[in-house]
């Protein structure tokens, strides 16, 4: 699996957009528009400058000017949009987020397998019962037992701790077996209630590739590569993006670990959502800057789609956070604990990102092309006035 974690690595240090890592005041959170529209407007408005002669030498200076000029406005419209919307939350409802920081050395041994799931158990129930509805969510495989499903036992004590109307969304591998297909592994989420209902299922679709499969493995295996891929059988992919719908609850979007870093793909497509859930497990990165990428590239997901985003980490970070990206509550990397909030709304209405998508990236990557290629037969005289050079042979 550790060349599964170094792909998972490279996929979120790789990605130049997340900026917002930085984050010293929230203020790039609360933007409407993400990171990438405002970079490639300065492109677009300082590529001609890079033209004009008038714009170069003594005047070379306006470059770095007209940028910080674009950046302190494109700033001052994030804080100021913060303060304008402040966190609405649904008090009838009450987040759990439960961090039983478990090390990735201890997490799979079989031996252990009972007492981690009585840890997560005694987490949960460790805080007096909230007034209203309690919804509890736990990380990314945080029930080890391919089986536990079926098992009776363990969902009736899901359901003992639980309080009347509550809910668990817990990260569980699942094996499934039919006549055609033989056994099948997945990486997916379960949604518990307090009766030992299974009221959703969702099947993790973004595999890793070494981590979670080993591709080619008919080849790959005859090279004695089993073992990268954790074993003799590989995760199988599940559907696709999809919402759960839990009476009571909004529409919940589920994420497993790094399915949260692809920005068109955190719901089914013209599909609506009302909540994100990300489960992960980022013990493979241990004190490493691995879980604060993704964490802030979770939070960049909330904003796009501003929705309300619940995050739970097997040893850290997890966190509520609200749909402008400003964290209420949170439990820190290499914690163990619990932490209660109340579920933070949505935004009314749909984010630019939501309605519109990736459209303006590609437009603005078009126009810095056209750009690029008019300067190839053009030379400019002015800001907008274009000479055409003569045919000379």
């Amino acid at each position: 699996m550790a060349a599964g974690a170094s792909f998972h690595r490279f996929s979120m240090e790789s990605d130049l957009g997340h900026l917002d890592r930085l984050d010293p005041d929230d203020a790039a959170f609360g933007a409407d528009r993400p990171l990438w529209l405002g970079i490639l407007t300065m492109m677009l408005i300082l590529a001609p400058l890079g033209f004009s002669p008038r714009f170069r030498g003594s005047r070379l200076w306006l470059y770095p000017a007209l940028m910080l000029v674009l950046l302190i406005i494109w700033g001052g419209y994030g804080m100021w949009r913060l303060d304008q919307h402040p966190t609405k939350r649904d008090g009838t409802i009450t987040v759990r987020l439960v961090q039983a920081n478990i090390p990735q050395k201890q997490k799979w041994d079989r031996a252990l397998r009972r007492s981690h799931f009585a840890d997560y158990l005694a987490l949960s129930d460790g805080l007096p019962p909230p007034e209203g509805r309690l919804l509890v969510v736990w990380p990314e495989t945080a029930i080890t037992d391919p089986f536990f499903d079926r098992s009776p036992g363990g969902r009736a004590l899901v359901a003992r701790m639980l309080p009347d109307d509550g809910i668990l969304l817990a990260g569980s591998l699942r094996v499934e077996t039919s006549p055609d297909a033989g056994q099948n592994a997945y990486n997916s989420l379960f949604a518990f209630d307090s009766k030992g209902g299974l009221p959703g299922v969702y099947d993790k679709h973004h595999l890793v590739p070494f981590g979670e499969y080993l591709p080619a493995r008919g080849l790959l295996s005859a090279l004695g590569l089993e073992k990268i891929a954790g074993g003799m059988f590989d995760i199988s992919k599940g559907p696709g993006p999809q919402t759960l719908s839990i009476e009571g609850l909004p529409l919940i979007s589920p994420l497993i670990c790094y399915e949260v870093i692809f920005p068109g793909a955190v719901r089914p497509r013209g599909g609506e959502a009302g909540l994100l859930v990300n489960i992960t497990n980022d013990a493979w990165f241990g004190m490493s800057s691995g879980p604060h990428q993704h964490f802030a590239q979770s939070r960049m997901r909330a904003v796009e789609q501003g929705l309300p985003l619940l995050r739970s980490a097997g040893t850290g970070i997890s966190a509520v956070v609200d749909p402008l990206g400003r964290v209420l509550s949170e439990i820190r990397l290499g914690q163990r604990g619990v932490t209660d909030s109340a579920l933070p709304l949505k935004l009314d209405g749909k984010t630019t990102y939501a309605r519109i998508g990736d459209w303006p990236l590609w437009i603005s990557l078009i126009g810095v092309v056209l750009l690029l290629m008019i300067r190839k037969n053009t030379r400019f005289t002015g800001f907008y006035y274009l000479k055409f050079k003569p045919n000379v042979p």
